[in-house]
């Protein structure tokens, strides 16, 4: 993987516009048809494969500083099963978190994440070039976007929580009678739909449900600690998974190069 590529502004406004422009295609169409689930298939591959470069990449230079060539450990240990792995445990996550809240968010959290996904897109370039002359090609998408990725998904995830918490509207389940009942609401807001995919849209759904009930049901609104932190949390899944998202698809974008063989 050659991460020359990632100095280019191109290359940062390319995966952010593929990144913003598969989410509101999935807002758009899954409410009108179950082909759309392709789109979050889609998602994942992008994420499974940028992951799955750098994981192998990082292995390859690791096995040619520790292995001799001539070794049957140097065949063996390849490093593309956990590179795989890695890459789709990281889709699964970030595409069920991607999928409920381009779904279920407003006008304006939708616009702020679209904003996310841009400032990951310019920021991913500009520090690219600062760093290039410091690392080598081969390993600069592998050392510089893991940090980077947790430095943007915390400023993403102070930014979302912030606008949830005090700008948007409180969530009408936060008033329920009971968490039972603020679940049920919150999953009619989805497409109606009975298969696996439902079932997963569901998950990050009930998880900021039960953070706004518990809020709610606190001696101070502003501090119930339990709500508090759920709704951090999920604010930090959605985030991260943005940033991640947007990363992922320029490392995807990337040339190829040795390291993949």
């Amino acid at each position: 993987m050659d991460g020359k590529g990632l100095t280019s502004i191109t290359l940062g406004l390319t995966a952010a516009f593929l990144s913003g422009g598969l989410l509101v295609l999935w807002r758009l169409l899954y409410p009108v048809s179950d082909a759309a689930l392709l789109l979050p298939g889609v998602v994942a591959l992008v994420i499974w494969r940028g992951t799955a470069r750098r994981a192998l990449a990082r292995h390859h230079v690791w096995r040619a500083a520790v292995l001799r060539r001539e070794s049957w450990l140097f065949r063996l240990l390849t490093g593309r099963l956990t590179a795989h792995l890695s890459g789709i445990v990281a889709g699964l996550l970030a595409v069920t978190a991607l999928a409920e809240f381009a779904l279920t968010a407003s006008p304006a959290s939708g616009l702020a994440a679209l904003g996310v996904i841009a400032v990951t897109g310019v920021v991913l370039p500009l520090v690219a070039k600062l760093v290039a002359g410091h690392l080598t090609a081969r390993l600069l998408a592998p050392a510089l976007v893991p940090p980077l990725a947790w430095g943007l998904g915390l400023a993403a995830t102070g930014y979302l929580f912030w606008r949830g918490w005090y700008v948007e509207p409180i969530p009408p389940e936060a008033d329920a009678a009971s968490l039972a009942a603020a679940l049920e609401m919150a999953q009619a807001a989805l497409p109606a739909r009975d298969h696996l995919a439902a079932w997963l849209l569901a998950l990050p759904r009930s998880l900021e449900t039960a953070g706004w009930v518990l809020a709610g049901q606190g001696a101070d609104f502003a501090f119930a600690p339990i709500g508090f932190i759920l709704v951090l949390s999920y604010h930090a899944l959605i985030g991260g998974a943005l940033v991640r998202f947007t990363l992922d698809c320029a490392c995807a974008l990337l040339p190829g190069g040795a390291d993949e063989g």
